[in-house]
């Protein structure tokens, strides 16, 4: 039985498929297998899985009989696994040699760690470092408003979705990563490294505009997920202003919308205090933390902007040093 299973979902993607498989070949960790599910593809995928594995014994396969998207596609590749461990690739990434190797250690050495991530070198159509929070509660705070892992760099313990009997979402074809770690999120501790592991591909034109509209829809229905296990009666307009604050760059010269920013932040201290949905303390300092930066980023009156983060109870949980809220209400 190996330690890690790798689980892959392949779709039309003999483009880079054979680069992707030859990354984890190389792999300096040896003792993995690979459940490849290929999604009823109709160009050369198939040819370079069934070449893969005559050359790689570790390389399994499991061809769907009709396009089933990715969420059903994973599902069937971890009930064919057996490994501890379960890692994510996608069929256009590249592992880098030691990946493996890396996150296996640290889980090993961090047996509280339920599912361990890290950064992305973005390579294709963009260039750049995708990164995360990386410690468990900033994951989890900023999780209510953002995925704070980059998928295909996931290893999860088995342990984990065995015992809370999570699967990947099957009603969500997009952002079924993002609901994952959100049903996750009461069950484990979370972790991102702070080194790269993969180099995650970006495709120049790669979200059409019906699927990004269709990303937006599914995530306002993780927000509306979120809210409600934490108690709270979701309507539209709460939905507007979390999707609002979730870009962490929100500015507003209204200080009509910056109260009801405002509001719907304290709400959310005020519910989580009943359900402790997130730790309690931790939780209120980040999201007061996240109103003074609102607040920071507006054009409104000096005088509004410190009646506000005073008269609204923030200043308890999150107390900027005096040299920090003049630089605010400047």
């Amino acid at each position: 039985m190996p330690l890690v299973s790798v689980i892959m979902s392949v779709y039309n993607g003999d483009k880079h498929l054979e680069k992707s498989l030859s990354s984890l070949i190389n792999q300096s960790f040896l003792d993995w297998e690979l459940i490849v599910v290929n999604d009823f593809s109709k160009d050369g995928s198939e040819k370079i899985i069934q070449r893969a594995m005559q050359e790689d014994g570790r390389i399994r396969c499991i061809e769907n009989k009709k396009n089933l998207g990715l969420a059903a596609s994973l599902n069937l590749a971890i009930e064919e696994s057996s490994g501890q461990y379960i890692a994510r690739m996608d069929d256009d990434d590249v592992a880098l040699p030691y990946r493996l190797e890396k996150q296996v250690d640290y889980l090993e050495a961090n047996d509280h760690v339920g599912v361990v991530g890290g950064r992305a070198e973005l390579i294709g159509a963009k260039k750049g470092i995708r990164r995360h929070a990386e410690k468990d509660l900033d994951i989890k705070n900023r999780t209510l408003f953002s995925c704070q892992f980059c998928h295909p760099t996931t290893v999860i313990r088995r342990e984990l979705l065995e015992r809370s009997g999570i699967r990947y979402d099957e009603s969500f074809r997009t952002a079924q990563d993002y609901k994952l770690w959100v049903d996750l999120l009461p069950h484990t501790t979370f972790h991102n490294l702070s080194e790269n592991v993969l180099k995650y591909r970006v495709h120049s034109g790669q979200v059409s505009a019906t699927k990004r509209q269709e990303q937006k829809e599914n995530t306002h229905r993780i927000y509306q997920i979120m809210l409600e296990r934490m108690g709270l009666s979701v309507t539209d307009e709460m939905l507007r202003l979390h999707e609002a604050i979730a870009s962490f760059s929100y500015q507003s010269q209204n200080i009509v919308e910056v109260n009801l920013i405002k509001d719907h932040l304290y709400s959310l201290i005020q519910a989580n205090t009943s359900k402790l949905y997130f730790p309690q303390e931790v939780f209120s300092s980040f999201l007061s933390e996240l109103f003074y930066n609102i607040l920071k980023r507006s054009s409104i009156s000096k005088k509004s902007k410190v009646d506000l983060y005073f008269d609204s109870g923030f200043h308890q949980h999150f107390k900027p040093s005096l040299a920090k809220l003049k630089l605010a209400i400047s």
